[in-house]
């Protein structure tokens, strides 16, 4: 993380923007100070990957939930054990953001408050400044009890999973047009919310995870699968991944 601009201590990771998995693949055995990446495709025949049916898919555009089925059809095809779970995690995750506030704007409070109070925020987007500063109002009794209850429920996802995949889609909607979301603060936070709720799932949990296009959507939008694997699987992950991308990116 050196260099990097923080913004939430336990939830920051770098993750690179690739053209394919290979690329990430090369990307992470840099980060990690390797010669050269370690991973390998493996079989789709046997993947264990599991698709959760709360959560993810609500309030989903039908072109994102359509293509993202196209994709696990063709993975099915080639051998792929699909089965289709339930994971209270996700809405125990949601309903903690709801009562105690978010994990992220707490630590991006606490890292940024300095900044917030002088001059430097007059240079910062308004929205960004407005979301951070929500996290002032996290006491630090409840900012423990997030950091605890966050501590059980990777255990509970744990005992869940286990070494299996899991899949869906990466974000709800296609990019949205830009201009509404400019003139409407309430709109931007509306859809920002919904944009990031998929993948701060896996990131609240400590997964990893890599998407990969699978279609498009609405406007021809392009549409991604996130696949992802429990902590510390990035190995086990982008060898999985490379088979996946073969398969859905034809």
């Amino acid at each position: 993380m050196a260099g990097v601009y923080p913004l939430a201590k336990s939830l920051d990771s770098l993750g690179p923007l690739c053209r394919t998995v290979q690329d990430a693949g090369w990307i992470d055995a840099g980060m990690r100070g390797a010669a050269a990446p370690s991973i390998v495709a493996r079989p789709l025949k046997g993947l264990d990957i599991v698709i959760p049916d709360n959560v993810v898919f609500d309030g989903a555009e039908a072109g994102v939930v359509a293509s993202f089925e196209t994709a696990v059809d063709w993975l099915a095809a080639e051998g792929a054990s699909i089965s289709r779970i339930k994971i209270p995690a996700f809405n125990e995750l949601l309903a903690l953001m709801a009562q105690y506030g978010a994990l992220v704007t707490a630590e991006a409070f606490a890292l940024h408050r300095e900044r917030l109070a002088g001059p430097q925020a007059a240079d910062m987007d308004h929205r960004v400044v407005m979301r951070i500063r929500l996290g002032e109002k996290t006491t630090l009794a409840n900012y423990l009890a997030i950091l605890d209850k966050r501590e059980r429920l990777i255990g509970d996802v744990e005992r869940l999973v286990g070494d299996s995949f899991v899949a869906f889609p990466s974000v709800a909607h296609v990019a949205p047009p830009i201009a509404p979301l400019e003139a409407d603060d309430d709109l931007f936070f509306a859809t920002n919310g919904k944009t990031l709720r998929n993948t701060l799932l896996g990131n609240f949990l400590d997964w990893c995870g890599v998407s990969i296009p699978c279609g498009t959507g609405d406007a021809d939008m392009p549409v991604g699968l996130l696949l992802s694997a429990l902590g510390k699987r990035d190995e086990a992950l982008l060898s999985a991944a490379l088979s996946v991308e073969e398969v859905i990116r034809g």
